[in-house]
């Protein structure tokens, strides 16, 4: 009973934190193409020309709002998809979502909010099974509670925290069948299917399940735990290819198309240039893999200004501290075998962007919201070594990384809630102006077809004529 109540304070601090300035910052451009695809508008798709407004039959000639909404169902749902990441499942389920609670920005976050939320008891129910120590559980809950990169990711409109949620049930069922030897036809079933949704929110899970791969290759020597787990990939793998042969290669189309523009970025990247598009030098590859480990081992004070050269001194403490801490445990079976587990899905990511980086020749795959879905293995190698301090090591050891633990972690907190400034999200400012007037003799003159959209769907009147005139400078709201 008590560890239930912590549990659930745990899970209401991670809520708190997470709701707190949800709709703070103005949309970005990746969460208007979420919110764009759940009601059948492919934003990404004008965004690189591959479709416009007119294609979808939406005409400024004579505008209201309900126009917008003409493609407000699963087949535009399902086009939109294929000219934005292919993420179906995460877009299908926004659809139903704004649908039923509207596409406000309190309300588009809100969804991941809950999966980040889901996850953090996930976690200590994975940990619980993995450790047999509810403290090691409700620990790795707490630190994955107050994660920068999981409240980041709590609080961004698109598919991350989703993914994340379904990719670590699946390491869940993975760890339940091949540790656990719990073979049955229902865990390889649904192993597949947690392997398949979670690529369907977002395909950079896949190096979640390169890490399930390399796992099995370096501990696992018995022929029916392998075919076991060949099972659930090959489910996985028709979930993902029955997608794939339904459209899903269109919108890997896109996506290469995308990708050979930012190879051309990379080609002529000079200093200064955004970082992002740097070319996949084994300098620059490095600088990726201490970019993505600061955060997972929650610092992100990057977002404060200062550079990876400034913050690796840090980071090298830090993992000082926690190796000296884990050593203990290696000649300890009972928790040298996760610790191994935690430490092969983390090499699994690093592995994962080097190969992509060198084939596409940029090293966008080393931004930290891709590392996102390690964040609660991050989280509970922190708390393996807190626990190890406690119990097994030198108390002063433990008590230093603590504090640099509690260095890094709160002002990496604050750069999430306070990264911009906040003027008021037009959208909202303009809808609710318009709701307040509450008369259909009403027209809006909008400069472009994205602000009419996004402020339409806030509408309570439908029937509002609206014109669009890319001479306005501002939206004009005509009485």
């Amino acid at each position: 009973m008590k560890n239930k109540l912590i549990l659930g304070l745990i899970i209401i601090i991670a809520f708190t934190l997470r709701c707190y300035r949800l709709d703070y910052k103005p949309l970005h451009f990746d969460e208007k193409a979420s919110l764009g695809c759940a009601y059948g508008i492919p934003i990404s798709g004008f965004s690189i020309g591959c479709s416009s407004w007119n294609d979808l039959g939406i005409d400024k000639s004579c505008l209201t709002p309900k126009d917008f909404l003409k493609n407000n169902t699963y087949y535009g749902v399902y086009k939109a998809t294929l000219e934005d990441n292919g993420s179906i499942f995460y877009f299908s389920f926004l659809h139903i979502w704004v649908n039923v609670f509207g596409g406000s920005i309190f309300s588009v976050r809100f969804l991941s909010l809950l999966f980040s939320c889901l996850t953090v008891l996930l976690i200590y129910f994975f940990v619980l099974k993995i450790s047999q120590s509810s403290l090691l559980g409700l620990l790795s809950s707490f630190i994955l509670a107050i994660h920068p990169i999981s409240i980041e990711s709590g609080q961004f409109g698109r598919s991350h925290a989703m993914a994340g949620f379904f990719a670590l049930a699946a390491t869940y069922l993975f760890y339940k069948l091949i540790v656990d030897k719990d073979t049955s036809l229902k865990n390889i079933v649904i192993y597949g299917l947690l392997c398949g949704i979670s690529m369907l929110c977002h395909y950079f899970t896949m190096y979640i399940f390169l890490g399930h791969v390399l796992y099995m290759i370096l501990k696992v020597r018995n022929r029916k735990l392998f075919t076991v787990f060949i099972l659930g990939g090959l489910i996985g793998g028709a979930i993902l290819f029955t997608w794939l042969f339904l459209g899903g290669f269109e919108a890997l189309k896109m996506l290469n198309a995308v990708s050979e523009g930012y190879s051309a970025i990379a080609f002529d990247w000079k200093e200064g240039d955004n970082p992002y598009f740097m070319p996949s030098t084994i300098i620059n590859m490095f600088a990726g893999v201490i970019q993505t480990l600061l955060p997972l081992f929650g610092n992100y004070m990057q977002n404060l200004g200062f550079r990876l050269s400034q913050l690796l001194f840090l980071l090298i403490i830090l993992l000082f501290l926690i190796s000296y801490n884990l050593f203990k445990y290696k000649k300890d079976i009972k928790f040298n075998q996760p610790l191994m587990f935690l430490f092969v899905m983390i090499i699994s990511y690093q592995i994962w962007a080097i190969v992509i980086s060198m084939l596409t020749g940029y090293i966008i795959y080393f931004e930290p919201h891709y590392s996102q879905y390690l964040a609660p293995y991050g989280a509970v190698i922190i708390a393996y070594a807190i626990y190890g301090g406690f119990f097994q090591s030198k108390k002063i050891i433990n008590y230093l990384l603590i504090i640099i633990l509690i260095i890094t972690f709160l002002p990496s907190v604050y750069s999430i809630f306070n990264n911009s400034i906040y003027s008021g999200e037009k959208y909202e400012n303009v809808a609710k102006e318009i709701n307040d007037l509450n008369t259909k003799e009403t027209t809006i003159t909008f400069s472009n077809f994205d602000d009419a959209f996004f402020t339409s769907i806030l509408l309570e009147n439908q029937n509002i004529n609206i014109a669009i005139d890319s001479k306005a400078n501002q939206t004009i709201i005509n009485k």
